[in-house]
């Protein structure tokens, strides 16, 4: 319909231009103003329209690389059905630590601002989660991360459980900012 308007409008301009240069009256003038107003519009509506277009594909590729890093089946669910008090393996870690240092850039930023802003609190959230992890942790040498079992040794009970407490909290919330960024994607992008 659009391209309809738009060629007539272009046609209507062409005709205008002529029946100006013969007859230079109001009348001519007005028509060719009218008609080239009506041209630049369609023509503004038609390249906006194409630009929201391509924002939105833009938008639905990298979503599209946060789904293959960061499924909602993978390390996501690990940290939403676990509790970290035990063990975290580090083959969980690996994707988020990906995350942590390769989306911090230009490229990895989303066009629509509701989702730019969802996925800088997801980013947050990660990274002060793997920092309590480096903070609450260490490794066991069986690939895995845990909280000291020597704090309890130690009679240390309340740091212990103060730490554990902080790291499944932290990771509740990096699941609830994964969840809260997926839906929202899903339902803006169609997907």
């Amino acid at each position: 319909m659009v391209y309809i308007i738009r060629w007539t409008l272009l046609f209507g301009l062409i005709a205008s231009a002529i029946w100006l240069e013969k007859s230079a009256d109001w009348s001519s003038i007005s028509t060719f103003f009218v008609t080239l107003a009506g041209f630049l519009v369609t023509e503004i509506y038609e390249h906006k329209k194409l630009t929201q277009r391509d924002r939105f594909e833009t938008d639905r590729k990298l979503f599209a690389k946060l789904q293959t890093l960061l499924p909602s089946n993978g390390s996501i669910k690990y940290f939403r059905e676990a509790s970290v008090a035990n063990k975290i393996h580090e083959v969980h870690l690996e994707p988020l630590n990906t995350f942590s240092n390769e989306w911090s850039d230009p490229e990895h930023e989303f066009l629509n601002p509701k989702l730019q802003k969802k996925l800088k609190l997801f980013y947050g959230r990660t990274r002060s989660f793997l920092y309590s992890v480096d903070q609450c942790t260490s490794s066991d040498y069986r690939d895995r991360q845990v909280v000291s079992k020597d704090l309890l040794d130690k009679g240390m009970e309340k740091k212990y459980k103060a730490a554990v407490d902080e790291l499944n909290k932290k990771a509740d919330e990096m699941v609830n900012a994964h969840e809260d960024l997926f839906r929202s994607a899903r339902k803006t992008l169609n997907i």
